[in-house]
């Protein structure tokens, strides 16, 4: 009986969510064509920061954890549709999975914008093919061959948007 309540207590937030999305689409507020930004930033963990820990010699203190927030941002608004907090240093294309697909529930995107951590073919898939997502504006990181020369993408929407970016 008290696991069923605690779901419902769950679903309060998605609850709230949703009627603030609703509320903005009637102000007018999510018109236009939408644009979405996703990004990951790290914080600070302990009271004194990595760089002083470095500068005053005491480097075996460091500790390699910290938190890990990512979130997705209307660009116009910025209103959040998505966010997560977790442990880093870690990749950030892992979280574009988790929260881009419930952010373009909220507010479907026309474009998107990310930065290179963000940059596979999985991501440009997901977002083109699987949420209908227009416009993908990921930065190509481009591979170094054995010859030593930058390599252009093999793949579909990686090697179009490097020749669109040229």
């Amino acid at each position: 009986m008290l696991r069923r309540k605690e779901v419902v207590k769950k679903k309060a937030f998605d609850l709230l969510e949703n009627a603030l999305f609703r509320k903005a689409r009637e102000l007018g507020l999510l018109r236009g064509s939408c644009i979405g930004i996703i990004d990951s930033t790290g914080f600070e963990s302990r009271h004194v920061s990595h760089y002083y820990v470095k500068c005053v010699g005491r480097e075996r203190y460091l500790g390699t954890h910290y938190p890990k927030l990512s979130i997705v941002c209307h660009s116009q608004t910025h209103l959040l549709p998505a966010a997560t907090v977790r442990l880093g240093p870690s990749r950030d294309s892992v979280e574009f999975r988790r929260l881009l697909p419930k952010a373009n529930h909220l507010i479907p995107f026309k474009k998107l914008l990310a930065d290179k951590g963000y940059d596979c073919e999985d991501n440009h898939v997901l977002a083109r093919e699987g949420l209908g997502i227009r416009y993908t504006v990921i930065p190509v990181r481009l591979g170094v061959g054995r010859s030593g020369k930058r390599t252009w993408p093999k793949t579909k929407y990686r090697r179009q948007m490097k020749k669109t970016l040229l």
